[in-house]
């Protein structure tokens, strides 16, 4: 298969795409924040301000979030605890009015630090509801003369409903110590949201406060690091065979003749697959011989939800590889086995 990438975007995308059906198939992936290039490797984790009125809402944010970006493995990470060495046993805590170019000059020459991550908290709450309310049971009685059940009463059950909920909300910024530029920063601030309702619920205001807590560290991770996720592709019209493409329609195909030069493997994948490493094979179909394999990194176009790309092959050359005529198979791998396959037959 020859090195040669068409690109082609496809604006936009059917909600019905994805819902559960014949030939879907789930991906795993590394999601890539559009900043990340890889020149970040170590980043110390600021002790977040704290706007929330909640006692030391800040600390317990950012020490999660530094606790979970250890285990991510993205950047070498430094938190609070490192801090008092990093700074010569200076507190960022009490520098509130710094700035966060001041902050990042503080690490220059002290530590083996890139960027560092600095954030608000502006929400940390567990809030609790109790609604009153009645409930009218019936006594069922049964009626020998017309053999049937009939309500005599009605029973009151008198019980609290509640809904507990936790809400944390928070801001951050990736700040490279070099020179104080902002590298990345949130656009608005992130939420975490977890609620339980019932009589009673299963969770109580604290225990939906640490969910929330969790779902915005799992957010913020996905901000600002390498993350894994789940995609889901339909093979039957995401990775097809195709003759040409013409007025930005491709031309779709299965068969072709053995003296055609130019024919394309056709892959549709989301956003999220940007920069991801990818492998497509060509071979004759109940073989297990490659007749051309081509690995490449997806390259997305950034705020198009999904972007077409047109894999461009030679029948010709793949028949005279693989002896002239008949069925041949197209896998793509995104590991070490093959997640999506199409078919296609070159006739005399």
């Amino acid at each position: 298969m020859t090195k040669k990438i068409i690109l082609f975007l496809i604006p936009v995308v059917s909600a019905g795409l994805f819902l559960p059906g014949c030939g879907e198939k789930e991906i795993v992936i590394i999601k890539i924040p559009t900043f990340y290039k890889g020149d970040i490797k170590s980043v110390a984790i600021i002790p977040f301000r704290n706007a929330s009125g909640a006692p030391n809402a800040g600390n317990i944010v950012s020490d999660a979030l530094a606790a979970m970006l250890v285990v991510n493995g993205t950047y070498k990470v430094i938190n609070r605890n490192d801090h008092r060495i990093l700074q010569d046993e200076q507190d960022l805590r009490t520098e509130a009015g710094l700035s966060n170019a001041q902050i990042a000059a503080k690490f220059r020459n002290i530590a083996d630090v890139d960027a560092i991550l600095v954030g608000t908290v502006s929400t940390y709450a567990a809030t609790k509801h109790d609604d009153p309310r009645v409930e009218q049971i019936p006594i069922w009685q049964y009626n020998a003369y017309t053999k049937q059940m009939y309500i005599a009463g009605y029973n009151t059950r008198r019980y609290t409903f509640t809904r507990n909920e936790g809400n944390v909300t928070a801001s951050a910024a990736l700040i490279r110590v070099s020179d104080g530029t902002t590298i990345h920063a949130t656009l608005t601030p992130i939420r975490g949201h977890f609620w339980a309702q019932g009589s009673p619920p299963q969770y109580d205001p604290n225990a939906c406060l640490n969910e929330a807590t969790n779902w915005l560290i799992v957010k913020l991770v996905q901000t600002f690091a390498l993350s894994r996720s789940t995609i889901k592709v339909k093979e039957d019209e995401d990775f097809r065979t195709a003759s040409e493409l013409y007025d930005n329609k491709w031309t779709w195909q299965n068969s072709f003749k053995a003296t055609d030069e130019t024919a394309y493997v056709v892959l549709t994948l989301p956003e999220e697959c940007d920069r991801n490493r990818f492998k497509i094979t060509i071979l004759r179909k109940g073989t297990r011989k490659d007749l051309t394999s081509d690995e490449f990194l997806f390259q997305a176009e950034q705020g198009q939800p999904r972007t077409t790309r047109g894999y461009e092959f030679s029948p010709k050359q793949i028949a005279t590889l693989g002896g002239g005529p008949g069925e041949y198979e197209v896998k793509f791998y995104s590991g070490p086995e093959p997640v999506m396959r199409c078919t296609f037959r070159i006739n005399q």
